[in-house]
């Protein structure tokens, strides 16, 4: 069936085909223009999107920094130090040598010019200031210990270690010596480290507290010291752990206190390495030590002499040794 248009129709038609052809112009004009706006806007956020990080990356590498720089000045002010010898190197904190805690003896040296001092109190000491230089470090670094350290406080004049939120804080000390009881220097002077009463307690909070050192380690993604050797071993070597801590350049940047390098988010990730280690090994290792030292009597060799940097001498593998004091020379 054929239609005819008479000429007024046929040039409505026209009209509306000039119409839709100028709507689609106008739409493709529009949606061109909406996408170059919208590449222009994301160009722009983009380029301030990586302003943001770079500053923010600036900002979280400065407060690195500032970490490490105030880790070290707690380092040098206690006085943390190490002795390069011909074995290994000996690690020294305020002038007292650490030796490791699977190493502890119960016998005392006195040779000229140099005293061993394995006395439990003087072991205690070097504990002490173990425990107060790494609650120094945690607190700058931001790190919230999985075993709370408890500083000594008004009527408690030594350390505590808490294993758990419901249990009683172990102290890091010796006991009260019944002997004494009124002069603690004098405490426990004669005895022997592993015939101090309730010692599974001290052992266990001093293994809590090398636990922490490594875990502490391990946050910054320096554990283990020495992959190919027991985990357990090196975690006794509380000192020469705290000096590698210090010491290293990538201290700092992860922590519990920036959303950058979040230590829970980086171990959720699977960025960090798997930490094995536990408390049982630890404790066991120390324990090991001195059962050996009941079953030779406390005659444990002490592993020879070494010269040190300085003139200084140290005895390695047994018991503390008290160093001379730094002197600085006037310039």
């Amino acid at each position: 069936m054929i239609v005819w248009l008479t000429v007024k129709e046929r040039q409505r038609l026209e009209n509306v085909k000039g119409e839709v052809a100028t709507r689609k112009s106008n739409l493709a004009s529009a949606i061109k223009g909406i996408k170059a706006g919208y590449a222009a806007s994301a160009t722009s956020l983009k380029a301030e999107i990586a302003r943001v990080k770079e500053r923010r990356d600036v900002v979280h590498q400065s407060i690195a920094v500032a970490r490490r720089s105030r880790c070290k000045e707690a380092a040098e002010l206690l006085g943390l130090r190490r002795f390069p010898t011909s074995k290994e190197d000996a690690f020294a904190i305020a002038s007292i040598v650490l030796v490791d805690l699977n190493l502890i003896r119960s016998k005392v040296y006195l040779m000229p010019a140099l005293t061993i001092d394995s006395t439990p109190t003087y072991v205690m000491l070097g504990i002490s200031h173990i425990t107060h230089l790494l609650t120094l470090f945690t607190d700058y670094l931001s790190l919230k210990l999985p075993y709370e350290i408890i500083p000594p406080s008004r009527g408690i004049s030594y350390p505590c270690i808490r294993k758990s939120s419901t249990t009683k804080p172990l102290a890091l000390t010796v006991p009260p010596d019944p002997s004494h009881p009124s002069s603690p220097h004098k405490a426990w002077q004669g005895k022997k480290f592993k015939d101090l009463p309730q010692l599974d307690f001290l052992l266990e909070a001093m293994s809590l507290l090398a636990w922490d050192i490594a875990w502490v380690l391990w946050t910054q993604q320096l554990w283990p010291p020495i992959p190919e050797k027991e985990q357990s071993l090196e975690a006794c070597r509380l000192a020469r752990n705290l000096y590698m801590l210090v010491t290293s350049p990538k201290i700092g940047r992860m922590s519990h206190a920036s959303t950058i390098e979040f230590l829970p988010t980086e171990e959720a990730m699977g960025r960090m390495s798997k930490f094995d280690l536990t408390v049982k090994e630890v404790q066991d290792v120390v324990s090991m030590g001195l059962q050996e030292d009941k079953v030779s009597g406390g005659d444990v060799d002490g592993g020879g002499w070494d010269m040190v940097e300085g003139g200084e001498e140290v005895i390695r593998g047994d018991g503390w040794l008290k160093l001379p004091p730094i002197t600085h020379s006037q310039g």
